[in-house]
């Protein structure tokens, strides 16, 4: 009887045990299930949230196209209802214009004499700090070259 008894207590050790491993499987299968549930939730949140921001960029970009079409159509509708406004607007723009080319034309006037007063002043410096025989030297090309034409040339021959 007793061996009765041990083989039923090792059978219902062993039953547990391999009842204990089944249920640690499952649980594991179902952490890995909500693994990969929270990774796809995530990409799906990244898709929505791209898609999302292209269609309000998008969005953006149509109003922006709307506003400029308005703005030809109520400048057409104006220089046809109103042509005395449309020649203070064109009066305005040619004087901006103007004005503008002279600044360009001022700038560059004004750049250009400080190129060349700075060149001038930076050229004065070097002169007093150096003897002006130092300053533009004589090239060595010039004292090695020998004379092509001979220096005593007889016209006899």
């Amino acid at each position: 009887m007793r061996n009765f008894i041990d083989c039923g207590l090792v059978l219902i050790i062993s039953g547990l045990s391999h009842y204990m491993i089944y249920q640690n499987n499952q649980i594991e299968k179902l952490d890995h299930f909500i693994a990969v549930s929270i990774e796809r939730n995530r990409i799906n949140d990244d898709q929505v949230r791209d898609l999302t921001t292209s269609m309000l960029n998008q969005s953006h970009k149509n109003d922006a196209t709307l506003l400029r079409s308005q703005g030809v159509v109520e400048g057409i509708l104006t220089a046809i209802k109103e042509p005395d406004a449309t020649e203070q607007y064109h009066d305005v723009w040619h004087d901006g214009y103007y004005r503008g080319l002279d600044q360009n034309e001022f700038v560059s006037e004004r750049l250009y004499d400080k190129g060349y007063f700075d060149a001038v002043n930076d050229a004065m410096e070097i002169t007093k700090e150096q003897p002006h025989n130092t300053i533009i030297k004589t090239p060595n090309f010039d004292t090695q070259i020998t004379p092509i034409i001979p220096e005593k040339v007889s016209i006899s021959d």
